[in-house]
């Protein structure tokens, strides 16, 4: 490879993170901005329960500054909570302590707002009492228990829109009802009231908030930043949430595993899920186990990959003869097709059959795409130099401010890979547009995978690696 030109792509790579810090810091800020209105209809008996106590915000909780809140920790909670409406109100994982589950006001009765609650503390236990009126809070595993007596309506969660708005996509609502279920996400939710649901919650990219499985009347309420609240609107004496992370065996013994959900191509993300686990469960290391994982696929689908291949190489062995006939017939358009299509005869090449094999890949690729993006168990996962495949290997910090705070290099190794491809798939007959063409692309995918988790670099790396393995050993068997 021509060493000016890798150096020219290096030197544009460079460039090229430096306008996407820019472009993430300007278009991406940290503070949470609105997407839309609250939606008008008509309020319904049913949703008077929220209406007069929540004009504004859904909850209309008490406005106390969070950090006067006593905290309390428990064995898998740390909880803050508000004896002024007696209710929880943040909650974190200790098993994920850097993680916002962007769930608050949880057991919050809009008729208690103002009221003065005694609180008792005893092991897992969490009671509030004023008056007549007892609310208690059972904390076991990843299940919250809110008894209530007397009776009424309630809060059950509000939900945050994060202040992260590529975030957003990962944020949504859902309910069974009638063993089906809705989804929607979180900014595009309205007020709405539904009778006898299964369950119903809301999910982020590794967590949700659910209601465990019975007979419920709730009712999604929305404010004009987009936050969503979930009322239950029957008055039960005992209601129980599930809040944690979206893994199987967690969600399993409650029924609720069909709260993860890995988009339009979900059929296909399971099964990419259980062979990943089979791979993980031979090696014990996710890192390893994404390897095996991108040698299994790559084997699967090796046959088109091999056409895909092979019919570029023929595309290619003909180009100078389509040039040739590109200048012979610059002026009449109609003999230049006519002499192209008959060129393809006679070498016997399809012009789609490079294409056609790579996508009928594409529904794998997106699967693949949501499975790596949303797989709790690879939090905080750990291989070789990367402390969380998760997040981008972040393997030598900088100076520089997000996203190109730290030099990571699986998207690097990604780039190189795709500039050493060009030296044994371009042709000599290439024009020199299209060989820059090829330079500029393999120093984009690099520069997409950047700040992408490692796991799904890593798993397009293999990939790639392998990729070109296949293509040298046709290069050099001619």
């Amino acid at each position: 490879m021509d060493t000016k030109r890798f150096i020219a792509a290096i030197v544009v790579s460079f460039l090229f993170l430096t306008v996407y810090s820019y472009i993430g810091a300007k278009y991406f800020p940290k503070n949470t901005v609105p997407l839309g209105e609250q939606s008008k209809q008509p309020v319904t008996p049913q949703q008077a329960v929220q209406s007069s106590t929540a004009p504004a915000s859904g909850v209309n909780v008490p406005q106390e500054v969070t950090a006067s809140l006593p905290e309390l920790k428990l064995d898998n909670f740390t909880i803050t909570y508000s004896a002024i409406g007696g209710y929880v109100s943040f909650v974190k994982l200790n098993s994920y302590p850097t993680d916002d589950l962007l769930i608050k006001d949880i057991g919050f009765t809009p008729a208690d707002r103002d009221k003065k609650f005694s609180v008792n503390i005893n092991q897992n236990r969490l009671i509030f009492t004023a008056d007549n009126i007892r609310k208690e809070f059972i904390f076991e595993g990843n299940l919250i228990t809110i008894k209530v007596s007397p009776f009424s309506s309630m809060v059950l969660f509000h939900n945050i829109l994060s202040a992260n708005q590529l975030q957003h996509r990962y944020q949504g609502i859902y309910y069974s009802q009638n063993l089906l279920m809705e989804r929607m996400p979180l900014p595009k939710v309205k007020d709405k009231l539904v009778e006898k649901v299964d369950f119903a919650g809301s999910r982020t990219q590794y967590f949700c908030a659910s209601l465990i499985k019975g007979e419920y009347d709730i009712q999604w309420a929305k404010d004009n930043k987009n936050n969503v609240s979930l009322l239950l609107v029957s008055p039960l004496p005992e209601v129980t949430l599930y809040v944690g992370p979206q893994l199987q065996k967690s969600l399993q013994p409650f029924g609720l595993q069909s709260v993860i959900h890995y988009g339009f191509f979900h059929g296909i993300g399971v099964i990419i899920v259980k062979l990943f686990s089979f791979c993980h469960d031979l090696t014990k290391s996710w890192g390893l186990g994404i390897i095996i994982l991108a040698i299994l696929i790559f084997i699967i689908l090796f046959p088109l990959t091999n056409i895909s291949t092979r019919a570029m190489k023929k595309m290619q062995a003909i180009q100078p003869h389509i040039e040739e006939l590109k200048v012979k017939y610059k002026d009449n358009p109609q003999k230049l097709n006519s002499e192209i299509l008959e060129l393809y005869k006679t070498y016997r090449v399809n012009p789609i059959g490079g294409c056609l094999p790579v996508f009928l890949q594409f529904p794998l690729f997106f699967a693949l795409y949501q499975v790596f993006l949303s797989l709790t168990e690879l939090k905080g996962a750990k291989f070789l130099w990367i402390k969380d495949l998760t997040l981008p290997d972040h393997a030598i910090k900088l100076g520089f401010p997000p996203p190109v705070d730290y030099i990571n290099i699986i998207p690097l190794l990604i780039m190189g890979v795709g500039l050493v491809q060009q030296r044994f798939t371009v042709s000599p007959a290439v024009s020199v547009d299209q060989r820059r063409m090829g330079l500029f692309f393999s120093v984009f995918i690099g520069v997409i995978f950047y700040n992408f988790p490692s796991s799904l670099a890593l798993y397009w790396f293999i990939q790639n690696f392998l990729t070109l393995l296949y293509q040298i050993h046709l290069a050099r068997s001619k």
